[in-house]
């Protein structure tokens, strides 16, 4: 048995959920899919690769209980499921909005790994672009807490790129 809320926190923490049925009570999302055309290809690949995961996995409960709820709860997400496509994701491009480089649109490469029913995601960018030159200067920074004056000096070297 669960503590209360824990559960109910778990649950928020799928990105299906998150992403058909949101809650203004939720933290903050990453930045990932900006575009109005990334945000509608996404939520396409999104259903498709939950109909793939249900053809996969017949007998999962909670995985047929979150198909309910998605159904039930957003008209979005009955329209998609209900022109019946279904794949894994594969390639595509996200934008990304990052703090400190500002927005980034990389080449997205899912890679799965059948044998242990995972998949590795893989951002890039071509070499010689301004995405390439923000992914290099991020790999440099790693996570650092930056300050108001990094911010503005990370700013200002971005509006010169």
């Amino acid at each position: 048995m669960e503590p209360d809320g824990v559960g109910a926190a778990r649950r928020r923490r799928n990105i299906n959920r998150l992403r058909f049925l949101p809650d203004p009570a939720d933290p903050p999302r990453s930045a990932v899919a900006q575009t109005p055309d990334e945000r509608a290809s996404t939520a396409i690949h999104a259903v498709r690769s939950l109909r793939a995961a249900a053809a996969r996995y017949p007998d999962d409960s909670d995985l047929r209980r979150l198909l309910t709820e998605l159904r039930a709860g957003s008209a979005e997400f009955a329209q998609l499921w209900d022109e019946r496509g279904a794949a894994t994701w594969r390639s595509h491009r996200k934008t990304i909005e990052h703090p400190h480089v500002g927005a980034l649109t990389l080449d997205c490469d899912t890679l799965h790994v059948p044998d242990a029913d995972q998949a590795v995601i893989v951002y890039s960018a071509a070499p010689g672009t301004p995405e390439h030159e923000k992914l290099a200067l991020l790999g440099v920074l790693g996570t650092q807490d930056l300050d108001e004056e990094s911010d503005r000096a990370m700013a200002d070297a971005r509006d010169d790129a």
